[in-house]
Parts: structure tokens; C-alpha cells; sequence
């Protein structure tokens, strides 16, 4: 998808301040363009309040994948690539110094990994 078709969509936001939507203002200010550029309808809180709209029809929102894994597997979302962006995001994970790592948290670690890689 181009930004100029994008542009003619219906946009559902989070919140500002959200770490999805940050992504994107970065993103799209590197290229000189701003979110209100483009056809805004929503602007919502939180992520899953987002997937709703856009499960519900009401336009297309920027989104973490592993928030809609299981729709995209379900066929009730599709994922559009827009030319031009390349959005990312640094996850970092964080444990108390000085504890021995345990088993659990070893295990999470993996699957963190596996995940985000």
C-alpha cells in the first residue's frame, strides 16, 4: 500500500504517548509527513480497543503483530505493508540485579526471544 492510498483510509490511533503510535510519528516525521495528514476517525487507548475497531470495520490502525497473531491466522485481519515505512521497535527486557535467574524466568527469556526475534 502507498501512503497516498493510506491516506484515503479511515485511521484508527492509540492514544498519544502509545509506544505503536510513537513508532509511527517518528517514522513518518523522517519523511516529512505528520498523522494528521491522513483521515484520522479514532483515536483510542489501548491497543485491543484499536484491533476492535478495526475488527468492527470502522478503518485500518497501526498495530503490534503479536497483538493479532490469532486474527491474522483466522483470516479476520490482513497485514498491509506501507511503501515507505518501516516501523520497529526496541523491547528490552529488565530483571533485578543480583538475583540468581530462575528456571521460570530462564524459561520466559527464551520464549521473549523466540517471539520478538
Amino acid at each position: 500500500m502507498s501512503l497516498d492510498e493510506l491516506k484515503l483510509e479511515p485511521l484508527v490511533l492509540m492514544q498519544e504517548g502509545a509506544g505503536v503510535r510513537q513508532v509511527i510519528d517518528d517514522e513518518l516525521r523522517e519523511i516529512g509527513l505528520r498523522l494528521r495528514d491522513f483521515n484520522v476517525q479514532l483515536e483510542l487507548g489501548l491497543q485491543e480497543s484499536a484491533r476492535s475497531a478495526v475488527l468492527a470495520g470502522y478503518g485500518v490502525t497501526f498495530i503490534s503483530r503479536s497483538a493479532i497473531e490469532a486474527d491474522v491466522a483466522a483470516g479476520t485481519v490482513a497485514v498491509a505493508r506501507v511503501e515507505g515505512l518501516e516501523p520497529s521497535r526496541e523491547i528490552s527486557l529488565v530483571r533485578s540485579a543480583g538475583r540468581a535467574e530462575t528456571r521460570v524466568a530462564q524459561a520466559f527469556v527464551e520464549f521473549a526471544r523466540s517471539r520478538l526475534a
